[in-house]
């Protein structure tokens, strides 16, 4: 054994393998995988192999192994750790050696130990984890019995007996050196200011005080924490400023102040943050114009300022954020045309911008994102024009959702490139035109909703294709000629719903969904959205009908409008302008330029 021990340690590719297990300051996602040229569930499965069967192994694959046959919590916190979408990106800030709750400290500690596995991790530059310390260190104790005699009027904390917080105490973690690494402190109802003393505890790396109702001015004492890198305080009731003393905590790689009061803006010292990978400050009450710091935060891949009261134009700079990918900026006040260089932004893929009041068209620039998948533009009365004619090209999206704007136009035939759209809502627009022949290809899409625009044509056959459509809305359309024979029996699920309501259908209604009787009132099914309905068309019903002998008949458009409307030969409006019916409304001729309604509103005169 202790010939073996020392060849190893002795040998001259020790120093050659040591490089590969320092990875600080390198992104573990490709550094930590190429140390072992394997993934961590690979490794340990290799691991255990070597430890059956005796297999001689290298000095690192030794090194990795034996140091931490002590306590495998470690190893497999670290490997979860990795696997960890959420934190495959993050830098490492807490290099290969704090993973395993190790530190330098620890590792000089053991270069005089007798332990085996201590002189491989240490020959090897690993720190070796002693066992979990019992007693947290001298100068932290005071700190914890401080917060536990503060916490305690508001949370169960009958696991805090005694005064050993590493060994006994729920939600604290350490390090191997009896200081705290970790608090995890949500949902328990904490109440009142959070303890500034809580600044003093300077060897923390994460502090999660999410879902309490903590209050009052946010400590600049957490300034202090110059090692901490995941920050979340979500779901309080913080009401005053964001301290800029934030900005010195330069290891961060998340900062979660969402769901709070934050007034004012975002400090400009949070410049300093450059490890910053996510920033959520949304549904606060900030206010002022786009904060121009974030420009300069050009390592973030999250962005979520929505739910405040931020006004003005969204700048161009923002396109310095290359690495973004998920921008949430709806649901505040900005006005203004989207920059044009936001096409240049080529990872991201979620875009929120709903709920502004952006103006203008969409830049043509926006068709380059390829990799976004979800695009929300709704509720921006301003934003106007047609939709840019290569939407087409945008070809990872799954949601197009531009509700209640201003666009006008026909809907680009490009859109049906869009093969993995699963959620296309373009309702309460202006969109004029048929739906696109080739809609047949979207044989991903669930939800469908066109209402309430100038669409016209007959019933778009390529929707009776979609084999995973479930809600489809067409109502308040100019949408003609017959229903497809097997509407909505043969391809309609019977837990989908439709609305088809506010056209010009005419020939004979379908009275049946599923095998079940079926009329245009007193829908069968309902739902938040809307009722399954063919309501107010120009259908008709055989006799002895169930939707006959309930007398609903009449909910259909009157005769004299059918047959000036609803012939799909006929011109309507006389070819100068198009009709509309719904709302409420009579029906009507919207007129081209240059044209007005005649008295009846029938039909479009010169003005």
């Amino acid at each position: 054994m202790a010939a073996w021990l020392l060849l190893l340690i002795a040998s001259p590719a020790a120093p050659r393998r040591a490089s590969a297990f320092r990875l600080t300051q390198e992104p573990h996602d490709h550094r930590y995988a190429s140390a072992f040229q394997s993934s961590p569930r690979q490794r340990d499965a290799a691991h255990d192999r070597h430890r059956d069967d005796g297999s001689s192994t290298t000095l690192g694959e030794s090194a990795y192994r034996d140091a931490f046959d002590l306590d495998s919590t470690y190893r497999d916190f670290a490997h979860d750790t990795l696997d960890d979408d959420s934190l495959r990106s993050a830098p490492l800030e807490f290099t290969y050696r704090d993973a395993f709750s190790g530190d330098a400290s620890t590792a000089a500690s053991t270069s005089g130990s007798r332990d085996p596995a201590a002189l491989i991790a240490t020959s090897a530059g690993l720190a070796y984890p002693m066992a979990a310390p019992i007693y947290v260190a001298k100068s932290q104790l005071p700190v914890m019995m401080s917060l536990k005699a503060t916490w305690s009027k508001y949370a169960d904390l009958s696991s805090w007996d005694g005064s050993k917080p590493c060994d006994q105490w729920t939600r604290i973690t350490c390090w191997t050196d009896g200081t705290i690494r970790r608090m995890e402190m949500s949902g328990l109802g904490l109440k009142g200011s959070l303890p500034g003393i809580i600044g003093d505890l300077t060897t923390l790396q994460e502090l999660l005080i999410t879902k309490n109702w903590l209050t009052h001015e946010f400590p600049n004492s957490l300034s202090k924490l110059v090692r901490l890198q995941n920050l979340q305080v979500w779901s309080n009731y913080f009401n005053h400023t964001i301290p800029p003393g934030l900005g010195n905590l330069r290891s961060l790689y998340q900062l979660h102040l969402n769901i709070n009061y934050f007034k004012g803006g975002i400090p400009s010292t949070f410049s300093r943050l450059t490890n910053l990978y996510r920033l959520f400050v949304a549904s606060n009450l900030l206010s002022g114009t786009f904060p121009s710091v974030i420009c300069t935060m050009t390592t973030l891949r999250e962005l979520r300022i929505s739910g405040n009261h931020f006004e003005g134009t969204i700048p161009a700079c923002v396109s310095r954020l290359k690495l973004l990918y998920y921008m949430y900026v709806d649901t505040n006040r900005f006005t203004g045309r989207l920059p044009n260089s936001i096409g240049t932004m080529a990872n991201l893929q979620n875009l929120f911008i709903n709920q502004n009041s952006i103006s203008g068209p969409l830049p043509a620039t926006i068709t380059r994102l390829r990799k976004l998948r979800i695009l929300f533009m709704s509720s921006n009365p301003k934003l106007t024009g047609r939709l840019p004619r290569n939407l087409g090209n945008m070809v990872g999206l799954t949601d197009l959702v531009m509700e209640f704007c201003n666009f006008s136009g026909p809907i680009p035939p490009s859109i049906t490139r869009l093969t993995r759209m699963q959620r296309l809502l373009l309702d309460n627009n202006y969109f004029r035109g048929p739906v696109p022949d080739g809609i047949s290809r979207l044989t991903d899409i669930t939800i469908l909703y066109l209402e309430r625009n100038f669409l016209y044509g007959t019933f778009p056959k390529g929707i009776s294709l979609l084999p995973k459509l479930a809600y489809l809305n067409l109502h308040s359309n100019l949408l003609t000629g017959p229903l497809p024979t097997n509407f909505p029996n043969a391809w309609f699920p019977e837990w989908g719903q439709y609305n088809l309501r506010d056209n010009f259908f005419n020939g004979p209604a379908v009275v049946t969904a599923g095998g079940r009787a079926f009329c245009p009132v007193n829908a069968t099914y309902r739902s938040i959205f809307f009722e399954s309905s063919l309501a107010k068309n120009c259908l008709t019903y055989p006799a002895g009908s169930p939707c006959v002998k309930a007398g609903v008949v009449q909910v259909q458009v009157p005769t004299h409008v059918c047959k000036r409307f609803c012939n799909a030969d006929t011109n309507t409006c006389g070819g100068k302008g198009y009709c509309w019916f719904g709302g409420g409304r009579s029906p009507s001729c919207d007129c081209f330029r240059g044209y007005k309604p005649t008295a009846d509103k029938l039909s479009c005169v010169k003005a």
